[in-house]
């Protein structure tokens, strides 16, 4: 997906000269010089998911994986500042054994390579927040009567 926005021109939190006076009439701050382009806030440009899956009378088995791209969550007083939601690959599996009609085992098992949540600052390499859940595991087993 391919979609932007435009705001008004940032200046940046060092820069001093950034100061716009206005004088009776705001029509200045949309004039085209006095935007900037970004990518729209909350929109991944890629994003995909996949699922391998085997079933039959007594076997459900999935194997899926779901990936989405950086993209920007809030934007800084300047460009360095941006905050981004970091790309992620999650691996999900999950199935049952049916033993009888009545009866089946059933598991989830949710983020198994244990991708962290990551937010980050401008660049990749300017990580702000970084949080590791581990995998999920569920277990259960059902009677259908």
């Amino acid at each position: 997906t391919y979609s932007e926005a435009y705001i008004n021109q940032r200046f940046s939190a060092n820069e001093t000269g950034g100061v716009i006076e206005f004088q009776g009439d705001f029509a200045d701050i949309f004039e085209a010089e006095n935007q900037e382009q970004i990518p729209m806030p909350g929109q991944s440009p890629h994003s995909a998911n996949v699922a391998i899956f085997f079933d039959n009378q007594k076997v459900y088995l999935k194997l899926s994986a779901n990936y989405h791209d950086d993209y920007l969550m809030n934007l800084g007083v300047d460009e360095d500042l941006d905050e981004f939601y970091a790309s992620m690959l999650r691996l999900d599996f999950n199935g049952y054994y049916r033993f009888t009609d009545h009866l089946k085992v059933f598991g989830d098992v949710r983020n198994l390579t244990n991708e962290p949540l990551r937010f980050y600052l401008g660049e990749p390499g300017n990580i702000k927040q970084q949080e590791f859940y581990s995998y999920w595991v569920r277990l259960g087993l059902r009677l259908d009567v």
